[in-house]
């Protein structure tokens, strides 16, 4: 019988270092990008929050994907060699 995993909460700082990003910029994207994952409270009545690991890597492979189609569409189609 296999063990459901579980999801490990990131907070702020972990978010931080899997992302590069810095604090200001964790809290701009939580506010005003709807693709960056929202946090959320880790007990009722604590300030305490935190970021599903799965959650930021979805965003991160997103990220990569979006870059990735940049680059090819900028790809130029390689020249043919002229006839001789």
């Amino acid at each position: 019988m296999t063990k459901p995993t579980l999801d490990k909460v990131l907070r702020k700082p972990a978010v931080c270092e899997a992302t590069g990003y810095g604090l200001t910029l964790v809290d701009d994207l939580t506010e005003n990008d709807p693709d960056f994952p929202k946090p959320f409270k880790l007990s009722k009545k604590g300030r305490a929050i935190g970021w599903w690991e799965s959650e930021i890597i979805s965003y991160q492979q997103k990220r990569l994907a979006e870059r990735d189609r940049e680059l090819k569409s900028k790809q130029r189609p390689a020249k043919k060699a002229a006839a001789k």
